[in-house]
């Protein structure tokens, strides 16, 4: 699986990831940054 690939995630995994993103989107982190720091 590639580092980019959230195809074998849980939605439970992508609920969390996702939430955690909108977090540090609100901080003022920018989108993309946002999403790579929550499937790390």
């Amino acid at each position: 699986m590639s580092r980019g690939d959230k195809s074998k995630h849980t939605d439970k995994q992508e609920s969390k990831a996702d939430h955690i993103a909108e977090s540090y989107e609100d901080r003022g982190v920018s989108e993309k940054e946002a999403e790579r720091r929550a499937w790390e």
